[in-house]
């Protein structure tokens, strides 16, 4: 921190080298893109083709018929990264919204890693509509009223 000003008013700014980065960083920067990520990245530009990987969407697409039997279904993708599983998981994701099902999600995140099911925590919250900050009595009136819906948990595991 550095001060400005003169006698009469004294007021101090961040200065030095981590100021001057972010600062060059934000003008890099383009403005509005959104993109969190390089998967984020990857869906503005659109994505590559997936070659190779006929069996998966069939395979999801099975379980999603299963599903609307009433059939519950838990699903796990795990592969090398870089080969499409968050591709594969945003295209189901999307296919399912365009045939009306319903989708809740989690994700795994770093910070995240001493809760092993944070991501189960997540969908569970999303369905019942439970918010951060709502009471025990709240949370158990939306528990209460929630009315019984066929869903289907999808899961991608870094």
């Amino acid at each position: 921190m550095g001060r400005i000003g003169d006698d009469l008013r004294m007021d101090y700014t961040p200065q030095g080298h981590t100021v001057g980065l972010a600062q060059r960083m934000e003008a890099l920067a383009s403005g509005g893109s959104g993109a969190r990520n390089r998967f984020d990245l990857s869906r503005a530009r659109g994505f590559a083709r997936f070659v190779g990987r006929d069996a998966e969407p069939r395979t999801l697409e099975a379980a999603l018929e299963r599903t609307r039997r009433g059939e519950g279904q838990v699903l796990g993708i795990v592969a090398d990264a870089g080969t499409g599983n968050s591709q594969l998981c945003f295209e189901f994701v999307e296919h399912c919204r365009a045939e009306g099902v319903q989708v809740m999600g989690g994700r795994c995140v770093a910070h995240g890693e001493d809760l092993p099911l944070l991501p189960v925590l997540e969908v569970i919250r999303d369905y019942f509509g439970i918010e951060d900050g709502d009471r025990e009595r709240v949370v158990r009136e939306k528990i209460g009223t929630r009315r019984r819906k066929k869903w289907a948990l999808c899961a991608h595991v870094r």
